[in-house]
């Protein structure tokens, strides 16, 4: 009874600032689509990929509606068994108010009421299933700075945040761990025309570190790439491993 009684005064602090029929959440937050860095009217994005040029492939695929909000979201294994399915709904405001996701190769389904603070620039995702409560805060031009979230009826930990440059481009993320100690850093560097040229994460708990490089091989019209290589080298107790995965993407774009 604490642990709901606490989670439900949490997600109550936002109820009374759920958006009316004049505020939507990209008030708050940017479309999916231009946080997933696409350009232009994206309608959907399908991803096949496989490593070190393996035959064993795998897919992913979204869909967007005409103001960059992602409708629906699945993944299927290298055997083309669907995995993963994740539902977004929104009422005729534009507000995200539920998401569903489904873990279909387990079999296991999870909830979300979505609620929008606008005052305070964030969203709360609480989960019906186990009660925990994400919450999401946001920047003036609508991009995502930190999460955060309430769980067990525990006090209220970090879960990521990033830090961004004046263009909010992504510059550096942080990920914490269920103790609230930071898990892993990672630093982004970017192309002259907007394409992620590179990562590097470093893991504060132990010894690792990760490198992931990208090399575009074809851009469409839009300036999306279509055909990417990327390398990945992990560094952990003095052994380095080496990856490669070959992805191609085939897009649609709403007409205009």
């Amino acid at each position: 009874m604490e642990r709901k009684h606490v989670l439900g005064l949490l997600m109550a602090a936002l109820l009374p600032a759920i958006c009316s029929a004049g505020e939507t959440h990209l008030d708050i937050a940017v479309p999916s689509r231009v946080a997933s860095d696409y350009f232009g009217p994206v309608k959907s994005v399908e991803e096949e990929y496989a490593y070190d040029m393996s035959d064993r492939k795998y897919k992913e695929f979204r869909e967007y509606d005409r103001a960059g909000n992602l409708k629906y979201r699945k993944k299927w294994n290298s055997k083309g068994e669907q995995t993963y399915f994740a539902t977004n709904m929104f009422n005729e405001a534009g507000c995200l108010v539920r998401q569903r996701t489904e873990d279909v190769r387990h079999g296991s389904t999870n909830d979300y009421e979505i609620v929008l603070n606008a005052p305070t620039r964030q969203i709360a995702y609480q989960c019906k299933l186990s009660g925990e409560v994400e919450i999401l805060t946001y920047n003036s031009e609508g991009y995502q700075l930190t999460s955060t979230i309430k769980n067990k009826g525990e006090r209220t930990l970090p879960l990521s945040k990033f830090q961004r440059a004046p263009d909010n481009t992504k510059q550096l993320y942080t990920r914490y761990d269920e103790r609230g100690r930071i898990k892993y850093t990672m630093a982004y560097a970017w192309t002259d025309n907007g394409l992620m040229s590179g990562t590097r994460i470093a893991y504060a708990q132990k010894d690792r570190k990760d490198s992931n490089d990208y090399e575009y091989l074809r851009i469409d019209d839009q300036g999306n790439w279509t055909q990417c290589l990327l390398k990945l080298k992990t560094v952990e107790d003095g052994e380095t491993k080496d990856f490669e995965k070959f992805t191609t993407r085939k897009i649609e774009y709403h007409d205009e």
